[in-house]
């Protein structure tokens, strides 16, 4: 927990960019276990100060930001899945692309910016993973679960 999270401090989602799906947090499209959440603004507080790049909106030129490297505090577990292969798309590993974070279950996510991020190829989480990423001090691997 938080003694984890101050070895990685500032840096613990460098290398990643984020940006949050507003209407999922306005619309009422919440999951059940994240109705008492964060609200946007203090998950882009936390992402921010843990070092990610959080894009204003799905039309925001991220290309200069890809630094092509693994974030530092990319789990083992993400590690071996990338090895074999798993959660790989033709563009790369899902840490690799922008991450769009949604209060809704990530498959139930709607509006226009959802439908963007989806054509765009980004990977959807729900924000109950950041949290979780938060706590273990490490960025983990999306659950199947959950997308």
């Amino acid at each position: 927990g938080p003694a984890r999270l101050r070895l990685s401090g500032p840096s613990l989602f460098e290398g990643l960019l984020v940006c949050f799906d507003e209407t999922s947090y306005l619309g009422g499209q919440r999951e059940k276990d994240d109705e008492k959440g964060p609200s946007t603004a203090e998950l882009t507080r936390l992402a921010s100060r843990g070092g990610a790049i959080v894009l204003a909106n799905t039309s925001a030129r991220y290309e200069q930001y890809r630094k092509g490297e693994d974030p530092p505090y990319l789990s083992s577990k993400c590690r071996q899945a990338n090895a074999y292969g798993r959660g790989r798309s033709t563009q790369g590993p899902w840490w690799g692309r922008p991450v769009f974070i949604t209060a809704a279950r990530p498959s139930a996510a709607r509006g226009k910016a959802a439908e963007e991020a989806r054509r765009l190829g980004w990977t959807f989480l729900p924000s109950r993973w950041l949290l979780d990423c938060i706590s273990c001090g490490e960025i983990l691997p999306p659950s199947p679960a959950i997308s």
